[in-house]
């Protein structure tokens, strides 16, 4: 008994050492990925808004290049000059500066030293560098309006970052159009996104340590130095680079933070593994003390008997005391149990003692069980993990559990007999499959996200390639998405996205295909063993049903459509890879966007 319960004592270290190792590990690996879903909604946002901003700036030079035209060629005509900036300031009433470039270089307003400085000169300048014919009033190149990518200007008490477009008038004259802005929006969003504790930043592409902006401010107000040092910029995860800009988001975690949390973890193992060996030495003083007492009286039977009973009431009280499953198996029978296993198996501790494995577990396990045992007892010592399932006493509630287990000899007893615990990791694999499923799924619509559709896609082109099955996909997109944010705001947008999801879920075959959002009002279908025609009927089914549903909102009731493409791996491919799939799905839409929206084109119409 004694020996048993040092056993137990020391299973019960190891268990909640552990546990506490686990729970670090999750904790971490929550920590992560709340970190990374953090990064990648912040680096969504501020991609769209510095393409709506760059979008804005386009339209503004296209609308007002006669009034640009006209301040450029007459530079000393405020009227103009203050037309352009009461038209700026409309439409952007957060800017603080902005300058017209002519082609032959010549910028207006032109005081560049007070508001913009030297660094946005020399940007605008080599951004000019896609003009052609400069000296006969050439024109930029409309496809190099993007080549310029925006990064935060370090100019004393006016930080900034700028966004550049290209005009050009009715009388063939061109030029470029600056407009400065402040980098408060980007701090909000940061500040919207970040995970409590952490420091979401958001730094510079071509210098890895610089940072630009942070959820506190930027360079010029935050209360650090501009630079990572070297244990920070060690410790910086998931850049995830912005598209059209000089800047990546990147998550400097809190080691205090985590520090705290791994401590508390520690403390309260230590406290645990304290109580355990206390109560192991109380034990130990306990049984040589009886020991002692036991042979000085050893011819006297009643108080044998008595201490005998004792020792086995003092034992069943220690091991009930140990809050995990704990047993005694002697050849394929439970010798002795806690309450804790009782509990488990759901039976009371009477109908569990002495009982067969395989009367209270069933043959299967018990045929585990024997296998384990006899590997035990042929290496006595050794130690045993392993993962099990194991029905409840009702057979309705199957749990998954691990248990620990090693063999141990009896004195006077020939049998060896086996002695473990059971830690119950049902909780922990069901939260990891919920960890797994969601980062499959859209948070917004509930349906599949990019991530699952591009797993899916690879997984299908190898199976339709191997079968020599076709394989269709259908690329989605809202048509004019844009005017439902901006008329009836985000909320009733993300009704749309909802409502367009599940139309597009209930319109292809359940089980079979995928629906999945790629990204804002862009969703893509999965269409195993379909052709090109197929393909398209389904589209236009789902197009047809979108058409002709109706949004109430309030008082108001509107209706959208959508733009598709499909695109066809046909039967007995071999070397399509998915990403073509997805080029060629994209270039389809967009020739629907191209043909006057709300219709489908198959990519081999194109």
């Amino acid at each position: 008994m004694y020996v048993f319960a040092m056993v137990s004592g020391v299973v019960a270290i190891i268990i909640f050492v552990f546990l506490g190792a686990r729970e670090v590990n999750n904790f971490k690996a929550k920590l992560s990925v709340e970190l990374e879903g953090s990064a990648t909604r912040a680096q969504t946002y501020i991609a769209e808004f510095v393409e709506l901003r760059n979008v804005m700036v386009r339209a503004f030079a296209e609308d007002h290049n006669e009034l640009l035209e006209k301040m450029l060629r007459f530079p000393d005509d405020l009227i103009a000059q203050n037309a352009v900036e009461e038209l700026v300031t409309a439409y952007f009433p957060s800017h603080f500066a902005f300058v017209a470039q002519d082609a032959d270089g010549v910028f207006v307003p032109d005081d560049l030293g007070e508001f913009v400085g030297d660094a946005c000169r020399a940007d605008m300048s080599s951004y000019s560098g896609v003009l052609k014919d400069l000296s006969e009033g050439g024109r930029i190149l409309s496809e190099n309006a993007m080549l310029y990518e925006p990064f935060i200007h370090p100019q004393p008490y006016n930080y900034h970052f700028d966004l550049t477009s290209h005009w050009e008038s009715a009388t063939g004259k061109s030029g470029l159009l600056m407009i400065s802005f402040p980098p408060n929006q980007l701090v909000k969003i940061l500040a919207g996104h970040e995970v409590p504790g952490h420091n979401l930043m958001l730094l510079r592409k071509d210098r890895s340590d610089l940072i630009e902006v942070t959820s506190e401010g930027w360079r010029e107000n935050i209360q650090r130095e501009g630079l990572l040092s070297e244990d920070e910029l060690s410790r910086v995860q998931f850049r995830m680079p912005i598209n059209g800009t000089r800047w990546e988001v990147a998550y400097l975690p809190s080691q205090e933070v985590i520090d705290d949390h791994i401590y508390k973890v520690e403390w309260l193992t230590a406290i645990a593994v304290s109580l355990i060996l206390a109560m192991m030495g109380i034990f130990t003083w306990w049984y040589f003390m009886s020991e002692r007492a036991r042979r000085s009286v050893l011819f006297e039977n009643e108080n044998l008997l008595h201490q005998s009973l004792g020792d086995r009431t003092a034992l069943r009280t220690l091991i009930d005391l140990v809050p995990m499953p704990i047993f005694r198996n002697r050849d394929g029978r439970v010798e002795m149990a806690n309450g804790a296993y009782a509990k488990f198996l759901g039976k009371p501790i009477e109908m569990v003692e002495g009982k067969m494995v395989q009367d209270l577990l069933g043959k299967e396990v018990a045929d585990q069980i024997r296998e384990v045992d006899a590997e035990l007892i042929a290496a006595p010592g050794s130690i045993k993990v392993y993962e099990q399932k194991v029905t409840s006493g009702d057979g309705r509630n199957v749990r998954d559990v691990v248990v620990y287990k090693t063999s141990m000899e009896l004195e006077g007893d020939p049998v060896v007999s086996t002695v473990g615990a059971v830690v119950d990791v049902t909780e922990e694999r069901a939260l990891q499959a919920r960890l797994e499923e969601q980062a499959m799924t859209d948070p917004l619509t509930g349906i599949p996200n990019r991530r699952k559709f591009m797993e899916m896609i690879r997984n299908e082109l190898q199976r339709s390639g191997r079968f020599g099955h076709p394989l269709s996909i259908v690329t989605v997109d809202i048509d004019h998405f844009k005017s439902v944010n901006d008329v009836h705001g985000h909320d009733r947008g993300d009704e749309v996205i909802k409502i367009v999801a599940n139309c597009l879920e209930r319109g292809v075959r359940e089980n079979i295909d995928l629906a999945a959002r790629m990204g804002g009002e862009e969703f893509a279908l999965l269409l195993p063993e379909t052709d090109a025609e197929g393909a398209m009927t389904v589209s236009e089914r789902i197009r047809e049903m979108i058409e002709a549903e109706r949004i109430v909102f309030g008082g108001t009731t509107i209706s959208v459509t959508i733009s598709a493409g499909t695109s066809t791996a046909p039967a007995g491919h071999t070397n399509i890879r998915a990403d073509q799939l997805l080029v060629q799905g994209d270039k389809a839409l967009y020739a629907s966007k191209r043909g006057g929206r709300n219709r489908t084109t198959a990519y081999s119409d194109i």
